[in-house]
């Protein structure tokens, strides 16, 4: 991998080189003893782009590869102690259901699961399901 960033990097000096050689007017870069046509550094710089748009689609890849992972990371949130504000960022939660968590918690006291958040009205099977990886009940 640094390798082939390395190869692309060359290139891109070369691209670079090429271009303002072109502006000044010469009439090829030397390579191997040899001058090249026009057409020849117009292959080189459209290998060169391949490169560079082939290696910022692996990036790309990587990036939406890597983001669920990213996204593990992200804090868990008691839903015995958080407030308002905190329960509504959880998936499928706004204000007003955050709300009803809360007034659930002080009228029936703390939660002893996760499971147990089902039982504010409103709150179905599939939305604590999409939120168990990211509530505790400590």
């Amino acid at each position: 991998m640094v390798q082939r960033g390395r190869r692309l990097l060359g290139d891109l000096r070369r691209i670079d080189w090429m271009r303002k050689s072109v502006a000044i007017g010469q009439t090829g870069m030397m390579q191997g003893g040899r001058k090249e046509s026009r057409i020849e550094q117009r292959r080189i710089t459209m290998k060169a782009l391949k490169k560079i748009v082939a290696l910022c689609l692996v990036m790309c890849v990587v990036m939406a590869l890597a983001l669920p992972t990213w996204a593990e990371e992200v804090e868990k949130i008691n839903i015995n102690k958080a407030t308002v504000e905190e329960l509504a960022h959880l998936k499928g939660v706004g204000h007003q259901y955050a709300q009803r968590i809360v007034q659930y918690r002080e009228e029936h006291g703390p939660f002893t699961s996760a499971e147990d958040m089902m039982k504010v009205p409103g709150i179905g099977p599939k939305t604590c399901e999409k939120n168990r990886d990211l509530i505790t009940v400590e």
